[in-house]
């Protein structure tokens, strides 16, 4: 859907955006154990700042069931970045994932790259358990 963040102007205003993610989630009667916010590795801008922003007025209500994902990443650069992560987007689950396209032709690159979609696949995989567990609980 086209429209978060849109001004009013636009065929998709923000407000329309917003009620119909809403409208959706209530006509469906869906419970949702993970809200995921996706982002990849980077500096963070004022207007990473302010689409989280309008992620969390849209999801309004959910906040407990928010995890942050940073694609491109290693746990070792969220490690390094937890501070200033923490500062922008406040104190949610945060799970790095890096899971590469392979465009090359050498053997070696394809299995450096197949281990490391394994292992994101399987990070995200066992810190969504434990989070489930603690969200139960």
């Amino acid at each position: 859907m086209v429209g978060l963040g849109e001004p009013s102007s636009h065929l998709v205003s923000h407000k329309k955006a917003v009620k119909t993610v809403r409208n959706y989630f209530s006509d469906h009667q869906l419970l949702l154990n993970y809200i995921f916010y996706v982002r990849r590795k980077g500096r963070i801008t004022e207007e990473d700042v302010n689409m989280f922003k309008l992620f969390k007025e849209t999801f309004k209500g959910g906040e407990k069931n928010f995890i942050i994902i940073i694609t491109h990443s290693k746990p070792g650069w969220i490690t390094d970045n937890l501070e200033i992560i923490r500062k922008n987007f406040g104190n949610y689950p945060i799970i790095s994932v890096d899971f590469p396209l392979t465009d090359e032709d050498e053997d070696y690159i394809i299995a450096s790259d197949k281990r490391k979609r394994v292992q994101s696949l399987q990070r995200l995989e066992d810190r969504l358990s434990e989070l489930n567990i603690v969200l139960l609980n």
